[in-house]
């Protein structure tokens, strides 16, 4: 099955590799997850993700960027901007783009375990797009 073949009102679990994908971009596969967020952005489809992936996808995009801006290569990207925490002050694209997707209309999904028996649940907030 592929993105455009989600029929309206369905719910997607969207993951950092659709947000990192599409903001990068992919080459490939930039171009449907810009056209999934595009329905989600536009409620023909109901997205959720979580903190957790927007906490993965600023720590990717961070990366890729500094790689760009710094002309790093690929190894120990996060070693050197622990290393140089002034560095991260030079970039702000990975910040816009999860301003971005904050600001999508869509759903939080939040995982919490119950320690005593193991189980987890899912809490979703309903977050409506802001004007």
């Amino acid at each position: 099955m592929t993105f455009a073949a989600l029929a309206v009102g369905t719910a997607v679990f969207v993951d950092a590799n659709i947000f990192v994908f599409h903001f990068a971009p992919d080459p490939i596969l930039g171009m449907p997850c810009s056209q999934l967020l595009q329905r989600i952005e536009h409620q023909e489809i109901k997205g959720v993700t979580s903190t957790a992936v927007l906490s993965e996808v600023a720590h990717r995009l961070m990366t890729i960027e500094a790689r760009a801006v710094f002309g790093w290569s690929t190894g120990k990207v996060a070693l050197r901007l622990k290393q140089t925490p002034s560095a991260i002050h030079n970039l702000s694209a990975f910040q816009k783009a999860v301003e971005q997707i904050v600001s999508i209309p869509s759903q939080r999904a939040e995982y919490s375990a119950n320690t005593s028996s193991h189980c987890g649940r899912y809490q979703s907030t309903d977050r409506p797009a802001q004007q």
